[in-house]
């Protein structure tokens, strides 16, 4: 007989990834009986193995054994892993990802899910430090490492809990809140969705089921699809934030000083001045869609924006790892032409002098779908250095290629691009080529971070 869920053993396969950590340290953190495997070790996996789990490196039936309750996969697990077939073969419970995500969830009064193209980590995170440092002890599960926690988990009472819902494969409609941000909508995740028709639509049979559920939304007043997808749910329920249409919360006068966006918020006849210490216009979205939940959430404008103010970011969401003979490296886990351009002109902004982008393309499939709108998203940078693609376990694709993406972005006309296959093995000539008050950042979503970090190590003598 399986025990009762509190006792639960349960396994991760992939456990160092993002979505399935934050679950594990979750229930690490309840003192359950956490183990599982991931093909790779990371400081992520290390941190868990201090805390009380078993980690295995790689994947083999030999780590499933019957003392394990139950075994949790996300959509990346395909039916031929070896861990999988036996926990099947052994009669072990298999639940998803997004089902686990949805328990936790459900053991909130107050549960808020943050879904959509872009911003999801960073809005999370930002309302994640607002409940936090207002006291709100809520529990909340984030996409990316928050800082100053280092942790995609934060621990509170469950009296509020708070999750980043993954619309990528889809999991997403698992998830069943009573407060739902969406951020944005775009043409993103079509090796799962194929067509744009199937993205909306699959948001749009979302929204119905949440509706009826008495959920509340907070949308994108500016979104180009989102407004639209509102129309059968009551007015009452659903709230808007915007910049360029008329909203019930609304961000003017925005500029950009520094390594800091300041703006004015509008608020019930209200106006208040706002600080974000994170540059560009992508961010004020961020904040204001965060201050907007927070504020229905019970806690005063004043509060949210002070709170806002001291955010001190995600992890790989334009993180300033460092610093090379005074110019800053930032790294980015920008990958969509949207996000590259926003961050782009975000970090030029600010006050970049000569901008190089070192870009990291993720999946075949990607670059094939987006390849125009990748050729057009490096308009802000000076300089800009295309990798070899990270497959994410994708087949090649023919004709799709780093040198293909180089050539259609210097068909825009921009000058200064380069293919560089493996930066890794180019350190040292790149710590020489960066000039001081220079501003670098790396950017995608596979391994491209490494390099940021090795950038900074150490300077070479010229």
């Amino acid at each position: 007989m399986r025990q009762k869920n509190k006792e639960l053993h349960r396994y991760f396969i992939g456990i160092g990834g993002i979505g399935m950590s934050a679950l594990a340290r979750y229930f690490l953190a309840k003192k359950h009986r956490v183990s599982g495997s991931d093909l790779n070790q990371s400081a992520i996996t290390a941190s868990m193995v201090a805390s009380g789990a078993s980690i295995y490196q790689g994947h083999h039936q030999d780590h499933i054994s019957t003392d394990i309750d139950q075994v949790v996969i996300s959509s990346a697990i395909t039916d031929a892993n070896p861990e999988l077939i036996q926990a099947k073969a052994l009669g072990i419970p298999v639940v998803s990802r997004a089902s686990v995500l949805n328990e936790i969830l459900m053991k909130g009064t107050q549960r808020v899910a943050i879904t959509g193209a872009h911003g999801k980590s960073t809005s999370t995170g930002i309302l994640s430090g607002i409940l936090v440092e207002s006291g709100q002890k809520a529990t909340c599960l984030i996409g990316a490492e928050l800082f100053p926690y280092n942790s995609n988990c934060v621990m509170g009472n469950d009296e509020t809990v708070l999750v980043e819902a993954d619309e990528s494969d889809a999991s997403f409609r698992e998830i069943r809140p009573n407060h739902l941000l969406i951020t944005n909508m775009d043409s993103e995740h079509m090796a799962h969705y194929k067509t744009m028709d199937a993205l909306i639509a699959s948001f749009q049979d979302y929204i119905h089921v949440m509706r009826d559920q008495g959920c509340h939304f907070y949308i994108n007043n500016d979104d180009e699809i989102l407004p639209g997808l509102m129309a059968s749910v009551p007015r009452s329920q659903w709230t808007s934030f915007g910049i360029q249409t008329e909203s019930e919360v609304m961000a003017t006068n925005i500029q950009i000083k520094g390594s800091n966006t300041h703006f004015k918020l509008h608020y019930q006849g209200q106006t208040y001045p706002v600080m974000v210490p994170l540059m560009g216009e992508h961010h004020v979205y961020n904040s204001i869609s965060a201050i907007t939940v927070a504020i229905r959430l019970g806690l005063s404008v004043s509060q949210a924006i002070t709170h806002v103010a001291g955010y001190q970011g995600v992890r790989r969401r334009l993180e300033l790892v460092g610093k090379l003979k005074q110019t800053k490296v930032y790294d980015d886990y920008a990958h969509h032409p949207t996000e590259i351009a926003l961050t782009l002109k975000g970090l030029k902004s600010g006050g970049a002098n000569r901008l190089l982008c070192i870009f990291q393309p993720h999946r075949y499939s990607r670059t094939q779908s987006l390849l125009s709108d990748f050729a057009s998203a490096f308009k802000s940078a000076d300089d800009v250095i295309i990798t070899d693609i990270y497959s994410a376990n994708e087949d090649p694709i023919k004709g799709v290629t780093a040198k293909a993406l180089v050539k259609k972005i210097k068909s825009t006309g921009h000058v200064s691009v380069q293919h560089m296959p493996d930066p890794m093995t180019q350190i040292p000539s790149l710590q020489k080529s960066i000039l001081i008050n220079d501003t670098v950042v790396t950017m995608g979503a596979g391994d491209i971070t490494q390099l940021s970090h090795s950038l900074v190590k150490k300077t070479p003598k010229r």
